[in-house]
């Protein structure tokens, strides 16, 4: 009777440890699921830039790219106060048609962007990984989350 008590807890240890193992995997895969959409505001650029605007973005000619002409919804800082006035206008960001979907574009819609001036371009993310990669210009989907990210930004610049 003592062999059968011996040999039934590590069976049962294994049963146990396989389903805390396979709880903990559905727990990740669930984790990773949820967060597969969530936008990150890169710090770097935002700190180079000079204007961080609110901006309406059409669909372009082309099939899935952003018109380059965009209409400024609000200005939520800027680094020169006559910069203000620029709600309401169009820009046109020619470095634009480079954000696809990995670049952050979505379809039309709102859209912060940072900015950088003479002319306006989009702030470019700042590359260390290799000296002669090409910059990457982000935009961000305007969303109540997007905001809560931007919040702490504008308010390191003021």
């Amino acid at each position: 009777m003592g062999a059968e008590i011996v040999m039934t807890f590590p069976k049962a240890r294994l049963a146990v440890s396989a389903c805390l193992l396979v709880a903990w995997l559905l727990y990740l895969g669930f984790l990773v699921y949820g967060t597969r959409d969530v936008v990150v505001l890169s710090k770097p650029q935002f700190m180079i830039a000079q204007l961080y605007v609110v901006v309406d973005v059409g669909a372009g000619a082309g099939a899935d790219g952003p018109s380059e002409d965009v209409t400024v919804d609000k200005v939520l800082w800027s680094a020169n106060p006559a910069d203000q006035p620029l709600t309401g206008q169009i820009l046109h960001l020619a470095d634009l048609e480079q954000c696809g979907k990995e670049n952050g574009y979505h379809g039309a819609g709102k859209y912060l962007v940072p900015l950088l001036k003479s002319p306006y371009r989009i702030a470019p993310v700042p590359r260390t990984l290799a000296e002669g990669a090409a910059p990457i210009a982000i935009i961000y989907p305007w969303t109540p989350e997007t905001e809560a990210q931007a919040a702490p930004l504008i308010a390191a610049k003021k």
